[in-house]
């Protein structure tokens, strides 16, 4: 997960070779020493399956938007005006930012989604939470078609969108659970994580533009130790 609050510069960490994630320990922060790292592996059966838990609902309360596109190096991100809340129970959350990666980042049952979205929010408190939703390739996914249109391919380049915020998630919104960290340099903890166990869907043409771009971009599973996944009833 990127998010503009805390990441190393792009110059410093890529996903490949001699700057890929093998090497962020040596960046500093906690990508290297943390004991609650994003993104993890999620069991459904089994020992450490997730545990069906009474959790708050989830309640996006977003709306259409002016979203501003950036290439930061590593992904897509699109940048979004205020007044974009997201309710997990009585907690209140700002939606800053939301970006793309390929494959995506959390896994099931040892298995990738072709891609992955992270909505990332803000508390009052400073809090930070994440709304992770898997990608599949199947259908063009009008919402999100300005920001695969004409995309900004150097980082020097900005372009203004429309983005139909309230269309993008999918309607269920039955959600898996846990604490987290982000998932780039420095790899902050503390983070709350949500993944919908819904996927949405984009075409083979947006999969494509993206990948072209980027390439793969994810960050591989990270050990469990000991924490507790909680899916909703």
């Amino acid at each position: 997960m990127l998010n503009q609050f805390a990441h190393a510069e792009s110059s410093h960490w890529g996903y490949e070779g001699k700057t890929g994630p093998d090497s962020w320990g040596d960046l500093g922060g906690s990508c290297g020493s943390g004991k609650g790292q994003s993104p993890i592996d999620i069991s459904r059966m089994g020992q450490t399956a997730a545990k069906p838990k009474s959790l708050p609902n989830l309640i996006f309360r977003w709306k259409q938007s002016k979203g501003e596109v950036i290439n930061n190096g590593h992904t897509l991100q699109v940048n979004v005006g205020r007044g974009n809340e997201t309710r997990v129970g009585s907690d209140r959350y700002e939606l800053t930012q939301f970006h793309f990666h390929v494959p995506s980042e959390h896994r099931f049952d040892g298995r990738n989604a072709p891609m992955e979205v992270h909505f990332v929010h803000r508390g009052s408190n400073g809090k930070l939470l994440v709304v992770g939703v898997m990608i599949q390739v199947s259908g063009k996914n009008e919402p999100l078609a300005p920001v695969f249109t004409k995309p900004p391919r150097t980082t020097s380049m900005r372009r203004q969108v429309p983005i139909d915020l309230p269309k993008i998630p999918p309607v269920a919104h039955a959600y898996f659970a846990y604490q987290g960290s982000l998932t780039t340099p420095p790899c902050s903890e503390g983070v709350n994580w949500v993944l919908l166990k819904n996927s949405i869907s984009i075409s083979s043409n947006q999969y494509k533009v993206f990948k072209s771009m980027f390439g793969n971009n994810a960050r591989p599973p990270q050990p469990l130790n000991g924490r507790e996944v909680a899916v909703t009833e």
